[in-house]
């Protein structure tokens, strides 16, 4: 039987990637059946929020399962970081994560391209280019830019809340969906607070170890992007009101 850990070890990247992305577009429209046999509430939206809800929800459970393996790398791989065949191991199991998480990403540009904003348009576009960066050009035997990449997109999947609530909060009722936005404004805050900490330190460290400027250049940019959308998520989360028909 195939197991999912096999997958997450296999080191052909474009099968990963397509079979990934061909896997989790097929969940909308399973998801979207399921919820409007399911719920009522579900049924009275249009099109465009209907994916918007179901976006969010799905790529909640992956962000969850990111940051779990996240978790486990750091726990179980940190005694042996300096090993070789230790750091081939989980170039391939972070490549294979970072398909996961830009799956989630590449197919809501696909199939909920209106229901998104202009900034989480680019948001997600910069995330399908770290992708494709980081298999085919990044080399993860030396420091650089890879690394931030990655590790961005592992810090955010630990604020996989914050997708859970944007979706659920049309179908939940207003005091369930406030208490999901407390949690989920608290982990957001501590994972950006903990990420971009992280970013301003490596970042640090690149350029001190005689890291290439132009390439911390880019990635001082596509950081910017990102900064940019989580605070716009963040001043979404500490004020906007829940309405009572959500």
């Amino acid at each position: 039987m195939y197991d999912f850990i096999d997958y997450l070890n296999n080191e052909n990247a474009l099968e990963c990637i397509g079979c990934t992305i061909c896997l989790y577009a097929l969940l909308f429209p399973i998801t979207d059946s399921l919820l409007m046999i399911c719920l009522s509430k579900y049924r009275r939206y249009n099109k465009i929020r209907q994916y918007n809800i179901i976006s969010n929800i799905l790529k909640s459970f992956v962000l969850a399962f990111i940051a779990w393996c996240f978790i486990s790398i750091i726990i179980n791989n940190i005694e042996d970081i300096g090993d070789n065949q230790s750091i081939t191991n989980i170039r391939v199991y972070a490549l294979n994560l970072t398909a996961l998480y830009c799956t989630t990403d590449i197919v809501a540009l696909i199939v909920n391209y209106e229901g998104l904003q202009f900034s989480t348009q680019k948001h997600h576009v910069v995330v399908a280019f770290v992708y494709i960066y980081s298999v085919y050009i990044a080399d993860f035997n030396n420091h650089g830019i890879y690394m931030a990449m990655i590790m961005y997109g592992a810090f955010s999947s630990i604020a996989f809340l914050v997708n859970t609530y944007l979706g659920a909060r049309f179908l939940l009722p207003a005091w369930a969906a406030i208490q999901l936005k407390r949690l989920a404004l608290i982990s957001y805050v501590l994972a950006c607070s903990l990420n971009w900490i992280f970013q301003i330190c490596y970042c640090s460290y690149l350029l001190y170890i005689g890291n290439n400027y132009i390439s911390v250049s880019i990635l001082s940019i596509m950081i910017c992007i990102w900064v940019y959308d989580d605070c716009k998520l963040i001043d979404h989360l500490m004020h906007a009101k829940i309405k009572k028909n959500e």
